[in-house]
């Protein structure tokens, strides 16, 4: 089974950090959760990789499960960095979520509402898949 880690960042105008896979494409922070490594500290270090920002995921909001995939999704807080594109990683950016911005999977919208709506409490579970 495959487990995915994926961090949705807002910045301090509501607006949500996604990297732009491919001149379509959309998502959010992803990153494999390597054995050994608590999810948190794996997430904040494919932020900090992807878009050299410091974050940290604060809150499990949801689990996706389907077609042998596990997809773990967190809010995160912002903690410093400038950001800015590595060498090797898609850009990054800032993006107004609603309407839900042009890019983005079905799936993945519905996942950045998920995590954006979530008020507390228990994570949601749900059929979806991966961020992908």
């Amino acid at each position: 089974m495959r487990v995915t880690l994926a961090g949705y960042l807002s910045d301090h105008m509501g607006r949500v950090l996604l990297q732009r896979v491919s001149e379509r494409s959309l998502e959010p922070v992803t990153c494999p959760w390597p054995a050994g490594q608590a999810p948190a500290q794996a997430l904040a270090a494919a932020f900090r990789a992807a878009t050299g920002l410091y974050v940290l995921p604060v809150r499990l909001v949801a689990v996706y499960y389907g077609d042998d995939a596990l997809t773990l999704s967190y809010r995160c807080t912002l903690r410093g960095g400038e950001l800015a594109t590595p060498e090797g990683q898609p850009p990054a950016g800032f993006f107004d979520p609603q309407p839900s911005p042009r890019g983005l999977s079905r799936a993945q919208a519905r996942q950045l509402d998920d995590a954006l709506r979530h008020g507390g409490g228990p994570a949601t579970l749900a059929q979806g898949g991966g961020p992908g």
